[in-house]
């Protein structure tokens, strides 16, 4: 868990503005499934779990076995069912079904040299997995 540690003890984006202010923004509603690319520590999936309720669902995507792990550990000790956590790099193609999210967060990913590089490849991997009328996010943050 050493690369969850570290990022645990430095600057957070959830942090650094008003969470409830970003999630109103994004109208997140009950039973909507949202997919969060690079979830990192998972504060925003968790927040997003409490939106979409319990018949909502939320997939939350990182390269970090060690972030996940964390994020299962936080689901377990707040007893939250509805985040399926997935092992995936989101420079390659997603191991998620086409349509399927209503909501998709790319949140302090975009900035990733590794991720601006793949950026269009991305952005089609996105268009795939979002429902028609689904919705793309997008916050990067920058902190001194």
């Amino acid at each position: 868990m050493q690369n969850c540690i570290k990022r645990k003890h430095e600057p957070n984006s959830f942090f650094l503005h008003d969470t409830n202010q970003v999630f109103t923004e994004i109208d997140i509603k009950q039973n909507e499934t949202v997919i969060d690319l690079g979830c990192g520590l998972g504060l925003y999936s968790v927040e997003a779990s409490q939106r979409v309720g319990p018949s909502g669902q939320v997939y939350a995507l990182d390269l970090s076995k060690d972030c996940l792990s964390n994020l299962e550990e936080l689901m377990t000790n707040e007893k939250i069912t509805n985040i399926t956590t997935v092992l995936a790099n989101i420079t390659h193609p997603l191991p998620i079904e086409d349509d399927l999210a209503d909501i998709c967060l790319l949140i302090t990913v975009l900035h990733i040299p590794k991720v601006t590089i793949k950026a269009h490849e991305l952005a089609a991997e996105v268009k795939r997995i979002l429902k028609p009328a689904g919705r793309l996010v997008v916050i990067d943050c920058y902190s001194k």
